[in-house]
């Protein structure tokens, strides 16, 4: 899943685990995955869901707890607003991700779909694009960050908004 290896005496494993664990292994033993397509499956979900994690903790962190810092706000303070707030945000974002999910699978099997009636057919041809910030190295150097995170936000709703509204569909990769 893409976590940090735990220490040798460190207890890292809850009864969420063992749960998802097992129903993993009711997958297996009804022959709908094997243990290759598992481990497949799990590092890409575990590498997309990273990204969200990350962008979602930031983002917090920066409309909700740099302003209380910058207002004098103590830390029990900001402990308290975070222990508010923190279960709210939790059961609303996997109300949100789970959403998501959904509709993306359900666009997905479409594709998959059409795919395969394409295949059967002379249906419309399939392509895959690339597209790259020209002087990226350069420009991201002499930008602040957040004018940096400013310019990679437009570029890629930019280019998401241009692929989906001719019917494609958008994947982002950074490296």
């Amino acid at each position: 899943m893409g976590f940090v290896d735990a220490l040798p005496d460190e207890r890292i494993f809850t009864d969420d685990d063992v749960e998802v664990l097992a129903a993993v292994d009711a997958l297996m033993a009804q022959g709908m995955a094997d243990p290759d397509l598992v481990v497949q499956l799990t590092r890409v979900m575990g590498l997309s869901l990273s990204g969200e994690a990350e962008a979602i903790v930031e983002a917090w962190r920066q409309r909700r707890i740099t302003p209380l810092r910058e207002t004098g706000a103590s830390e029990p303070e900001i402990d308290e607003v975070i222990a508010e707030q923190a279960g709210y945000l939790l059961s609303n974002n996997e109300r949100f991700l789970a959403y998501i999910w959904r509709r993306h699978l359900a666009a997905a099997a479409k594709r998959g779909a059409l795919a395969d009636a394409s295949a059967l057919s002379e249906g419309p041809p399939l392509g895959v694009g690339f597209a790259d910030l020209v002087g990226f190295t350069t420009t991201s150097v002499r930008l602040e960050e957040r004018e940096l995170a400013e310019l990679v936000d437009r570029f890629e709703t930019t280019a998401h908004d241009a692929v989906t509204s001719l019917g494609g569909s958008s994947m982002r990769t950074m490296q």
